[in-house]
């Protein structure tokens, strides 16, 4: 069986090595030390390196976190392929065009952590990235959710994201960026001839989980009716969120939530700074999506509810001080990008119940997703009193689904 080491050829170690510390870095041995759970390499295989160099007669250590090409038999199939060509497009180019959009206008790099080493070859992908967690950097609990501190400092960081978009796509002639960022296009409905297939699978997979468990809690008769009625038009849904209009037209990150996310703190446990993780799904939409994605997969219902109208503002006060920095306006008002937001909640509600279903499945000790060969080999089945012992079920799970009756969404 192989390893993960297996995986990584010693000259990408050199390479990234030599990136990062110089050609005088001379790479004397290296291992690795898996970083993250089995549950969470759904797409890629995730890991890290450990790295003994020699630099001017010393020796040192540097770690790297390192992403590798998907399994084929996870259940993305085909599209995991597709999300490390995106993710390999923005370190290569995206990346550096954004943040040079930022420093223009005085502000910090964008949020992200260093690319050492890439490769794109198929079948042989490979990413080096900074190692955040030697600088204090960690991941929230998505169990317990975001409260207002961490979603502020995430939507400050977006809004510089997509701000920074905007500056770029300003300048960038279509014709140019749809040949120099051709990956951007890349997405759920496209990625392959059978693309609306896979989607519209994923779909009523989610759907017949979050059913499932409706039934199982009781009281849920006509969202279960809903999910039924419209498991089969999940592709549709996604197309429609999909299309861009103007002005709601900027590069999104395209999976932000509590899972991509990495904080540092300070002394008595204030979040200070913020990294965006995982940019496999980044595309050209409405800034409305990544808001959605954020607020309803990561936050506790109560709080997203209370806060929601302060959370827009927040974002939009940061993004209109960028543009203003590059010299351009906002191409929409605060009361239009609420409008926006609330257009986009059927987005909000597809990742809110596929996020919050994963959340309640790993607490009950059944992930919603896997490999075939996991999935069967776990007989633990949910019942009613797992499922109401579950901590995250409400706020995370069932309040998603009481928002989106109570907006009409269903």
């Amino acid at each position: 069986m192989m390893t993960s080491r297996d995986l990584i050829p010693d000259e990408c170690v050199k390479a990234a090595l030599t990136a990062d510390k110089g050609s005088k870095a001379e790479l004397l041995t290296w291992t690795v030390e898996d970083i993250v759970s089995e549950v969470d390499n759904y797409a890629a295989l995730v890991t890290s390196v450990k790295v003994k160099f020699s630099l001017e007669q010393e020796e040192h250590n540097v770690s790297y976190v390192v992403k590798l090409s998907p399994d084929p038999k996870k259940i993305f199939g085909g599209f995991a392929e597709a999300l490390f060509k995106k993710e390999v497009g923005f370190y290569g180019i995206l990346s550096n065009a954004l943040s040079s959009e930022l420093e223009r206008v005085g502000e910090v790099a964008l949020r992200v952590p260093k690319c050492f080493y890439m490769r794109g070859d198929s079948g042989k992908e490979i990413i080096f990235l900074e190692n955040l967690l030697p600088r204090g950097f960690k991941m929230n609990d998505r169990s317990k959710g975001l409260d207002v501190a961490h979603t502020k400092l995430i939507l400050q960081e977006l809004a510089r994201f997509h701000a920074a978009s905007l500056l770029l796509l300003a300048k960038v002639p279509d014709r140019v960026l749809d040949h120099r960022y051709d990956f951007i296009k890349i997405d759920w409905t496209n990625f392959s001839d059978n693309a609306k297939d896979f989607l519209k699978d994923f779909f009523s997979m989610v759907m017949k989980k979050n059913s499932n468990i409706l039934h199982l809690v009781g009281g849920y008769r006509r969202v279960e009716e809903w999910l039924a009625r419209n498991s089969e038009r999940g592709c549709d849904m996604m197309e429609s969120h999909l299309q861009t209009d103007v002005p709601f037209d900027v590069i999104c990150h395209g999976d932000c939530w509590n899972n991509n996310l990495l904080f540092r703190y300070s002394d008595t446990g204030v979040p200070l700074e913020v990294m965006l993780l995982d940019m496999q799904v980044c595309r050209r939409a409405s800034p409305a999506l990544d808001l959605n994605n954020l607020l309803f997969t990561s936050l506790p219902g109560r709080l997203r509810k209370a806060n929601t109208d302060d959370f827009l503002a927040t974002y939009y006060d940061s993004l209109s001080k960028v543009l203003k920095g590059g010299g351009m306006s906002p191409p929409f008002t605060l009361p239009e990008l609420q409008h926006e937001y609330r257009n986009k909640h059927g987005h909000g509600l597809f990742f809110g119940m596929l996020s919050g279903s994963t959340v309640v499945s790993e607490a009950c000790g059944m992930p919603i997703l896997g490999t075939e060969e996991e999935k069967h080999s776990s007989q633990k089945k949910f019942t009613r009193e797992m499922l109401l012992d579950c901590k995250p079920l409400r706020p995370l799970l069932l309040d998603v689904f009481d928002e989106m009756v109570e907006v009409g969404l269903i």
